[in-house]
């Protein structure tokens, strides 16, 4: 649970591998994954790119 504008806020999110096989199953190849990245206030960022369909 957290807070948003004062109001309470349930969030959750899969597991890093679940997001990783759906992207795969999309058709991404996973570029990047940082944690707690410092350089954008601590979100996790992924960075994904769609592969060549060739």
């Amino acid at each position: 649970m957290g807070e948003f504008e004062g109001e309470a806020l349930y969030h959750s999110s899969l597991d890093p591998s679940e997001y990783q096989e759906l992207l795969d199953q999309h058709g991404f190849e996973l570029m990047d994954h940082i944690i707690e990245d410092q350089n954008c206030n601590e979100q996790t960022v992924w960075l994904a790119q769609l592969r060549d369909v060739d």
